[in-house]
């Protein structure tokens, strides 16, 4: 071996930044991007930090090694996505401003990723809209780690959807307004046959509706034969589940019942 060689001291070996949480893509430039999978965070650096320290356990439930890498924009998380073959799972932070159509492009770049979308706060409306632009999971920057490190299992180690608890327990908003108030003229029907309704709907036979309205039986049927045309239907009963549904509303009361006769006291005999 020559002198020159010997007393060359050997290059140094070129360092790979440690395994976990890289703060820009820049950090590989000087190293060849390593296989192992990676997942891209588009997030303020402490979030980025903190989502490293809950995904790195899970190395041991995928059976693989995994790295964090931190992308402060949209703009280097693309850059990213193309310097590293194996991306499996990105996570976009809209907490700090981020428009929700900042996931098309990540998931056009990656669409094999699935991605997860942290929130402020998230009505049952939005949830479900992030779910149909793409996303696999939505979660509340108030979650705490717990809940956090499990939606990432679900998503990366299983395959599965998350939403949080409360996108299930809070109402939906209704799409339209609700349907204005039917008035039982609006079906065409008379005054005195909203009135035969009004007492069939309170359950009263045909006779007390004769002896509450004033009228013979004849006429009771008549007009009981007008209101099950106007709901459209066969029965009594019938009639009082479509004029329910309807929500129909009655502009006057249905008279009163005629008070009973007060009982003669008896005559004297003889």
């Amino acid at each position: 071996m020559s002198p020159s060689r010997m007393n060359t001291p050997p290059a140094p070996a070129r360092r790979r930044p440690a395994l976990g949480l890289v703060l820009t893509p820049s950090a590989w430039a000087q190293a060849p991007a390593p296989l192992a999978p990676a997942v891209v965070v588009v997030a303020r650096s402490l979030v980025a930090e903190g989502l490293a320290r809950l995904a790195l356990p899970l190395q041991e439930a995928l059976g693989t090694p995994l790295e964090v890498l931190h992308a402060p924009d949209c703009e280097c998380a693309l850059a990213l996505m193309l310097e590293r073959p194996r991306i499996v799972l990105t996570v976009l932070d809209l907490v700090a401003g981020a428009d929700d159509a900042a996931l098309l492009p990540l998931l056009q770049a990656r669409p094999q990723a699935p991605l997860l979308v942290l929130v402020g706060s998230c009505s049952q409306e939005r949830a479900l809209a992030l779910l149909r632009a793409g996303a696999r999971g939505v979660i509340p920057d108030s979650h705490p780690p717990q809940l956090v490190q499990g939606a990432l299992e679900l998503v990366l180690r299983f395959g599965g959807v998350y939403l949080p608890p409360e996108v299930f327990l809070s109402e939906p908003a209704s799409a339209c307004p609700p349907p204005p108030p039917r008035h039982a003229a609006d079906l065409g029907l008379t005054p005195r046959q909203a009135q035969v309704l009004q007492l069939l709907l309170q359950g009263c036979a045909n006779k007390r509706i004769c002896r509450q309205l004033g009228v013979s039986a004849a006429t009771v049927k008549t007009h009981l034969s007008a209101v099950l045309r106007a709901l459209n239907v066969a029965t009594r009963t019938q009639a009082v589940v479509a004029a329910n549904r309807l929500g129909l509303v009655f502009d006057t009361p249905p008279p009163a019942a005629p008070a009973a006769p007060y009982p003669r006291p008896p005559q004297p005999i003889g």
